[in-house]
């Protein structure tokens, strides 16, 4: 048996309501997921909240720091920003996404 395809998929939500969605490539580092999360979520930040996350320790804010989840606490790896909690990947295996049509249609 081949080994299922796997993907990352990208959500933004507002509220209850997801407002963009993008299927990615799996073979997609975590820190370039990391990297687009951040800058996805920075689009909702002030110039100065945006340098305040991106200076150096001890002066840099949490704002943009992201959490890497995964098993055995969850099903699949999940990368989100807890500041931005709308800005989330997780990361699919093809059989997975057979059970939700709005994701395989994104592209």
């Amino acid at each position: 048996m081949l080994p299922s395809k796997r993907y990352w998929v990208i959500d933004i939500t507002k509220g209850f309501e997801t407002v963009f969605r993008k299927r990615l490539p799996g073979h997609i580092s975590n820190q370039e997921i990391i990297t687009i999360l951040q800058r996805l979520a920075s689009r909702d930040l002030s110039p100065r909240e945006v340098i305040a996350a991106s200076v150096r320790k001890p002066h840099r804010t949490n704002l943009l720091e992201a959490r890497v989840d995964g098993p055995p606490r969850g099903k699949r790896l999940l990368i989100w920003l807890p500041e931005c909690p709308d800005c989330k990947a997780g990361y699919w295996r093809e059989d997975e996404l057979a059970d939700y049509p709005e994701i395989l249609g994104d592209d």
